[in-house]
């Protein structure tokens, strides 16, 4: 059989692909190697997967002993990755799986730019697409669930602009098992289908959205939940009751809409920014308006702002809408047709700019390659601690134990008798000094003894011998 060779063509978007995926994946990895790890989720997500992997629930004793994330988020989605921790059993494997998956998202919009507005223009749309701050973002807080939702989106908004509607629902369902927000995005989905004429399943899409969603909050999520509630309500709760009709009546509180006022203009202008506004002239655009919305009313500050990785199930949306309205621009003459060939170009020189200017900036800067005297130690604490045992740590070094011992988390783990407690300056919270140390830990497990075995530079390790 005779296999169609690969052209110019169709070898452009993959090789840009594999660019952004390769960029991706070393600033991931070099931030782990560094010891420079942005929250607990890592940890929490490697051993949600390594009990997948085992064919056990997805427990992850860092949230707390016993915790099982399905009844924090419904993300089963993540269970796709299991087989690769029967290869290595390492964080390092969910970074590169993200970094793939921003990578992959970049081919179907590379391609399309390169269809719609032309080879070089195409190609630094997509380009600028892989360096967007909303995925460099994602990237430089370590590793979340919505990875998976970004090529997913991507898949799906092209098949949209090519009107093939069928591809939209089969890209777009799988949504629905990635995290419980996203199904008011299908939802989305399904009404811009509605809007273009693809009726019945458009209104597949908006029902099973809605479907989607109140399924796993208000069923799926609170039978494994502490509590046996969906603990997010309370974000949006006015009333304190965190039951979701008093959560949707406090989400229409003006006070929700108003609180934090210029972060979330200054998050609607980065957005804007990312396509050079382009994005803004494709009813495309519309379909990020339910993940702005349930950030925008939420009492969580921390999503009002682009500094973590809310933003990246956004910038498939924008980008996709900007080659939508570039190409309808291209067809008429004056300003528009002019916008329509510089706006790529200045969504190019906005990511890059921004790019090598503050996440990918470390890359170049000599720091980043010298091990310090905190890395060396965290690095020797790290040695020190046999596998397969239960430690006791903050974030210092907890991504480089999870995946070999039994870790738990020093903030929710006071019933837990560890046979290890690692803690470093710059770890979350402010260790006992070295000479302290053991009167600390003996005074907080009481009946039981530890000795220092490990100190270094605000890294110390006790074991504990009774």
């Amino acid at each position: 059989m005779n296999l169609p060779r690969p052209t110019r063509a169709t070898a452009i978007p993959w090789v840009v692909g594999l660019g952004i995926a390769a960029i991706h994946l070393t600033l991931a990895v070099v931030r782990y190697a560094n010891f420079d790890t942005a929250s607990w989720d890592l940890g929490i997500f490697t051993q949600a997967i390594n009990n997948y992997a085992h064919f056990r629930a997805p427990i992850a004793d860092i949230h707390g002993p016993g915790f099982n994330v399905l009844g924090d988020h419904f993300s089963p989605a993540l269970a796709v990755l299991a087989p690769l921790f029967w290869i290595w059993q390492s964080p390092v494997v969910l970074l590169a799986a993200q970094a793939i998956a921003f990578g992959w998202s970049a081919v179907p919009i590379t391609r399309l730019g390169r269809e719609r507005l032309g080879a070089w223009t195409g190609t630094a749309l997509g380009v600028a697409y892989g360096l967007s701050a909303g995925l460099l973002h994602a990237t430089r807080v370590d590793f979340h669930e919505v990875a998976f939702a970004v090529p997913l989106l991507a898949y799906a908004l092209v098949a949209v602009v090519e009107e093939r509607w069928r591809a939209v629902a089969w890209c777009a369902l799988p949504l629905l098992l990635v995290k419980e927000d996203l199904g008011f995005t299908v939802s989305a989905l399904g009404l811009l289908l509605i809007l273009r004429g693809a009726r019945r399943i458009g209104i597949l899409l908006a029902v099973a959205g809605i479907a989607g969603s109140a399924l796993a909050v208000f069923a799926l999520i609170p039978i494994l939940a502490p509590g046996h509630r969906y603990a997010y309500f309370s974000q949006y709760d006015s009333a304190h009751a965190q039951t979701g009709f008093s959560a949707v009546w406090g989400a229409f509180a003006p006070s929700r809409w108003t609180a934090g006022f210029g972060t979330k203009v200054h998050t609607l202008l980065a957005l804007g920014t990312a396509t050079a506004f382009a994005g803004l002239g494709s009813s495309i655009a519309l379909v990020a308006l339910p993940t702005l919305g349930w950030r925008f009313v939420s009492a969580q500050s921390l999503y009002w702002g682009t500094t973590y990785h809310y933003d990246a199930v956004l910038m498939p949306i924008m980008f996709v809408a900007a080659i939508e309205a570039c190409a309808r621009w291209s067809q008429t003459h004056g300003f528009r047709h002019w916008f329509s060939v510089v706006a790529p170009v200045a969504a190019l020189v906005i990511s890059t700019t921004y790019a090598f200017s503050s996440p990918l900036h470390p890359l170049f800067q000599r720091a980043t390659w010298t091990t310090t005297p905190l890395q060396r130690a965290e690095a020797a604490a790290v040695r020190v601690i046999p596998e397969n045992v239960t430690v006791l740590t903050d974030l210092g070094v907890m991504s480089h134990l999870v995946a070999r011992d039994h870790v738990y988390w020093l903030g929710n783990s006071s019933n837990i008798v560890p046979a290890y407690v690692v803690s470093a300056i710059g770890g979350g919270w402010t260790p006992p000094a070295p000479e302290a140390a053991v009167a600390y830990w003996n005074a907080q497990y009481s009946g039981h003894q530890f000795r220092l075995i490990f100190y270094a530079d605000g890294v110390s390790v006790l074991q504990r011998i009774r």
